[in-house]
């Protein structure tokens, strides 16, 4: 989950990968007033929902919030791209919508580096993007990314990664 406040409104942005169709989904929740509180979703659980197509920047967006739920089988296939695809991909979408203001990736072979206190995820090559992470989450990503089959879903906005679960040979952390 992502979350944008304004005022008294929050936006909770929750991304849902689509095991048929292998594609994300966005579900949004416009919530008012200062004791609103999002759905509630449960990482490594697949939900059922109808899809729509709007024309947006996520491809596909869940209409209303998924009601049945069941335990996820583990070891799922998830597309992924490296650091560098995601940072084309991110630019070509700029060029058909210049407000697009963030898309979800599923990254693989990432490293993690810091310099002058500020951490970076990089592909170990000439890639480096700033992480909006607080640094008590460093280590745990630190010890995940170790693994040759690890894969960061980190939503873009343009200048930093956040990632919001880690794939590790088909189990989410």
């Amino acid at each position: 989950m992502a979350l944008d406040k304004e005022e008294n409104m929050s936006v909770y942005r929750h991304w849902f990968y689509g095991r048929t169709h292998k594609t994300k989904c966005l579900f949004i929740e416009f919530k008012f007033g200062l004791w609103n509180q999002p759905s509630q979703f449960f990482l490594g659980r697949n939900y059922h929902a109808a899809v729509q197509f709007f024309p947006s920047m996520a491809p596909v967006r869940i209409s209303d919030a998924p009601s049945r739920t069941f335990i996820q089988m583990p070891n799922i296939a998830i597309e992924s791209i490296t650091l560098g695809k995601a940072l084309d991909h991110f630019a070509w979408l700029l060029s058909y919508n210049p407000f697009l203001p963030n898309f979800i990736y599923v990254l693989q072979d990432i490293k993690l580096a810091t310099e002058n206190k500020i951490w970076y995820v990089s592909d170990g090559g000439e890639n480096c993007v700033p992480l909006d992470h607080s640094i008590e989450s460093i280590p745990q990503l630190m010890t995940l990314s170790d693994h040759p089959k690890c894969q960061f879903i980190a939503e873009y906005n343009g200048r930093k990664f956040k990632v919001l679960s880690v794939v590790v040979d088909g189990w989410f952390f």
